[in-house]
């Protein structure tokens, strides 16, 4: 896996590849997660596809946007990345508001997508507020942090827990902080 970042209308935008030849697949991930969130599919198939994961705005690595951005704003700086890279044609593999960029992007741009799969599609809350308590500003240790994953996503396997704590933390003073989860663009 290689990864890196790119220039896209004046944001540093993370993006992670896999593979290097056979068809292209371009991945991008839900609200809350970032390009490492489809770690296993990706290592699953870059031996017969060049894969390609891009951390939205406000996620992860990637820079928070200036002030509100539209969801067709965000898809454009998405675009810029793939084609920066000459990633087209590709599938395009989006989950949640990835899908609904997905969406934008393949009817915007229908010659740059061969195919699209949409994973679990949701509407943005009308009113902005999620359902979930906000996390703490930071954890004492590795041990609490995988705690909180563990109970604020029951359904994740060991190895995606393991995921979340290698890629969606910055350990800073022997404390555990959350990177940004997309706070600054949700109901954009």
């Amino acid at each position: 896996m290689k990864e890196g970042f790119l220039e896209s209308k004046g944001y540093k935008i993370h993006h992670c590849g896999w593979g290097d030849k056979g068809p292209k697949v371009l991945l991008i991930h839900s609200m809350g997660m970032d390009g490492h969130s489809m770690d296993k599919l990706a290592e699953s198939i870059k031996d017969k596809y060049h894969v390609l994961s891009l951390t939205i705005l406000d996620h992860g690595d990637s820079d928070p946007p200036r002030g509100s951005i539209s969801l067709p704003d965000h898809a454009e700086v998405m675009r810029e990345c793939y084609m920066q890279l000459g990633f087209e044609p590709s599938v395009l593999i989006g989950h949640s508001v990835g899908g609904m960029m997905g969406m934008v992007l393949t009817a915007d741009y229908p010659d740059e997508f061969k195919g699209m799969m949409l994973v679990d599609i949701a509407p943005f809350e009308s009113t902005g507020r999620s359902s979930r308590p906000t996390p703490p500003e930071y954890f004492e240790s590795r041990v609490e942090a995988k705690k909180w994953l563990a109970d604020r996503y029951p359904g994740f396997t060991e190895y995606y827990v393991e995921n979340r704590l290698e890629h969606a933390f910055k350990q800073m003073n022997g404390r555990y902080y959350l990177k940004p989860r997309g706070d600054r663009v949700r109901g954009g």
